[in-house]
């Protein structure tokens, strides 16, 4: 996924919110989540510019030094990811490092269902954790989320963390057109079983408090 690509997707999110603009009037707070599909590589985004033994191991393709947005002594962001360094200077933006699952099988589908269920090695659970998590007050809401791109919502392959047949969620594929056309309704491609036959409500433009390059 191209840079400019991934922060259109976030001004989408920003245009369409998560919820009606009635309840986010009230204070209702906002939870965004951004899923890359594909490979990146970790340690030239988050570049350990201080260690030795990166340079030694990456002698052809570890970032310049002089080159890195030093965010500590130790780690800094690679240039291309420039536009995030005002969101870490303001205190919005934390980077949580060496995520992993203790065993390793290389079993990439059994990974992702670990990733938006929220099971341990030996469970199995049909909801997605956002699902489970927004469910008890899901009755109260016209409109649970809105899923960008790829993130698929449809009951018989739902592959994502709003799996599940409780929550409203609506799917838009394409953020350039949320953001053209301000109107999520003529922007939807699928909406989960509890959507189905209602209305959608009508949305407002949401602003992030921090401003993302093109």
């Amino acid at each position: 996924m191209q840079r400019r690509h991934f922060l259109q997707s976030l001004s989408a999110l920003a245009l369409s919110g998560a919820l009606p603009l009635s309840a986010r009037e009230a204070g209702h707070r906002r939870l965004i989540l951004v899923y890359l599909m594909g490979g990146n590589d970790g340690y030239n985004s988050v570049v350990p510019y201080t260690d030795k033994t990166y340079y030694a191991m990456r002698p052809t393709i570890a970032v310049p030094r002089d080159s890195v947005l030093q965010l500590s002594d130790h780690f800094g962001l690679h240039s291309s990811l420039a536009p995030l360094k005002p969101v870490w200077d303001a205190r919005e933006l934390a980077l949580v490092q060496g995520i992993g699952l203790p065993e390793v099988h290389n079993q990439h589908y059994s990974d992702y269902e670990r990733l938006v269920t929220g099971t341990g090695a030996d469970e199995y659970l049909s909801d997605g954790w956002v699902s489970r998590a927004l469910s008890a007050g899901s009755a109260s809401r016209p409109l649970d989320a809105v899923a960008l791109d790829a993130l698929d919502i449809r009951e018989g392959d739902a592959m994502g963390p709003f799996r599940g047949r409780r929550l409203k969620v609506v799917n838009a594929p394409h953020p350039a057109e949320v953001l053209a056309k301000r109107d999520l309704s003529r922007c939807v491609n699928v909406v989960t079983p509890a959507l189905e036959g209602r209305p959608l409500p009508a949305f407002a433009p949401l602003e992030f408090k921090s401003t993302f390059a093109d």
